[in-house]
């Protein structure tokens, strides 16, 4: 019955995926033409326009799995906010606020740094180990 419904539920596989590869294929095009160190006015324009195309199909193939009944709402929401977790850790992680790639910590190195994120977005903790 509807009791045990819920049992059986866990969060969206498609969601997780669309959201995550959505997001972080965003941020790079962010880190290259939005905020990035070489960003002009017109890759600015063309950039956001690319990172609102991507977030709305990733936001369709999630949603889809709640239209089509194949997920409860919050397994299509926990999966799309899991997809983007990952996303960001994985790409400030690699990647700092000017779009380039962050310095490689060197063997035995343990670094710790907290960095102005892009823009008004606040700040990145950024852990470097090896």
């Amino acid at each position: 019955g509807i009791w045990f419904d819920g049992r059986r539920s866990f969060m969206s596989g498609h969601s997780v995926s669309a959201m995550n590869f959505t997001t972080y294929l965003s941020l790079s095009i962010g880190g290259q033409y939005v905020w990035g160190r070489d960003a002009t006015a017109l890759s600015r324009s063309l950039g956001l326009a690319a990172q609102a195309v991507l977030l709305t199909s990733g936001v369709f193939v999630a949603g889809s799995r709640f239209d089509d009944g194949r997920h409860h709402f919050g397994d299509v929401m926990t999966g799309s906010m899991f997809g983007i977790a990952v996303a960001n850790f994985s790409y400030w992680r690699r990647f700092g606020t000017n779009g380039r790639p962050r310095p490689r910590a060197k063997p035995g190195e343990t670094t710790v740094s907290l960095d102005p994120g892009p823009g008004e977005a606040g700040l990145a903790l950024t852990v470097r180990y090896l």
